[in-house]
């Protein structure tokens, strides 16, 4: 006896109708419950504090989709075979559904980012996901199910339903007599656009600043039962030196983004976000840090920047920088901009915590 999956294709996007069929093979007949198929979409998240015997792994699932299907009830006699069928079914993706975000993870960095000392700080093996899949299963009483899974990939294609503005954040310390004003040209970039903008700062000239500096980073983040993992890469940065006895200094700044990706994902508990941050490099002080969102995601070329003035935006001002940064070999990611690639995701590693999500009873 066997049971495969196969889907009409491997890559989907939100809205999108996943169709295939369970090809079925009894070659006696087999006592069932029911055949069922599943379509499961979730976040996964796993977090572990401590060590040793204080060692623990905090683990969070947030589901983006479930609905499943029966393909097939027993006959009087419970039932089903001999057999050699195909059994349809079709499933929609939510349109608001996010994109596939998995390990192994990967992002090139830019000759020039090379040139300046950027490494790759995000690690290859995500400790979260963001996954979907096919799920079969012959519901055997008394016996051990028959199991087929198939994963798909769901994409983001460029859009054109955005409204793209300049934005502008400020931020200042009266205690310190510091203050940041920062406009960035666009809130929405492609991937591989350069982020252009300006950063003003004013001080105290007593205040000692030795420089400026603005930086053009991505954070993924993981969170699971309140605990989150934080990965920071940066993609650019510039640096402006700050004079000895200057009140203020201006400084306009292009920043390039990764051309393959990654774009912005706003999950539940696995999230990717863009961020402008401005670095006040205080001697002798803990650094002030601002930081200002920006979206990088696909976009139609005709796009244009919509009128009208900048708008304020809710950036972090004044802040030390926290998480748990970590320092690992560069990965690869099943992360593709072209939406048209139609090549099967990678089945990921087998894990028995893994097993029991997704081949439970239906």
């Amino acid at each position: 006896m066997s049971m495969v999956i196969e889907t009409e294709k491997w890559v989907y996007h939100p809205g999108d109708v996943v169709r295939g069929y369970v090809h079925v093979v009894f070659d006696k007949p087999i006592k069932v419950r029911g055949i069922y198929v599943s379509f499961e979409g979730r976040e996964h998240a796993a977090v572990t504090r401590g060590s040793g015997k204080n060692r623990h792994t905090y683990i969070q699932n947030v589901m983006i989709v479930q609905d499943t299907i029966n393909v097939c009830s027993p006959g009087e006699d419970g039932t089903v075979g001999p057999c050699d069928v195909q059994y349809p079914f079709d499933f929609r993706i939510p349109v608001a559904a996010m994109p596939t975000l998995d390990s192994p993870f990967e992002y090139n960095l830019s000759g020039e980012a090379l040139s300046k000392g950027i490494g790759h700080t995000v690690p290859s093996r995500l400790n979260g996901y963001i996954r979907y899949m096919i799920h079969a299963k012959v519901d055997r009483p008394f016996a051990i199910d028959i199991n087929a899974k198939q994963f798909v990939s769901v994409k983001i294609p460029p859009r054109s339903d955005v409204s793209i503005q300049p934005v502008s954040f400020t931020s200042h310390d009266d205690r310190e007599q510091l203050r940041v004003d920062i406009t960035i040209n666009k809130n929405i970039y492609a991937p591989g656009e350069v982020v252009t903008g300006e950063a003003m700062f004013q001080r105290n000239p007593q205040k000692a600043v030795r420089a400026v500096e603005v930086i053009l980073k991505f954070l993924v983040s993981i969170t699971a039962q309140g605990r989150t993992d934080v990965y920071k890469q940066f993609a650019d940065d510039i640096r402006f030196p700050v004079e000895p006895g200057t009140e203020s200094m201006q400084g306009v700044f292009s920043l390039a983004t990764f051309t393959g990706g990654p774009i912005s994902v706003p999950g539940h508990i696995v999230k990717l976000e863009w961020i402008v941050e401005v670095k006040v490099d205080l001697p002798g002080k803990i650094d002030k840090h601002v930081y200002v969102p920006v979206w990088v995601i696909p976009l139609t070329s005709e796009i244009s920047l919509s009128g009208g003035q900048a708008f304020a935006v809710q950036g972090i001002g004044w802040h030390i920088e926290q998480g748990n940064p970590a320092e690992t070999e560069s990965g690869e990611s099943s992360w593709q901009i072209d939406a048209d690639v139609d090549t099967p995701p990678s089945e990921p590693d087998s894990n028995p915590e893994e097993d029991a999500f997704w081949e439970r009873e239906p």
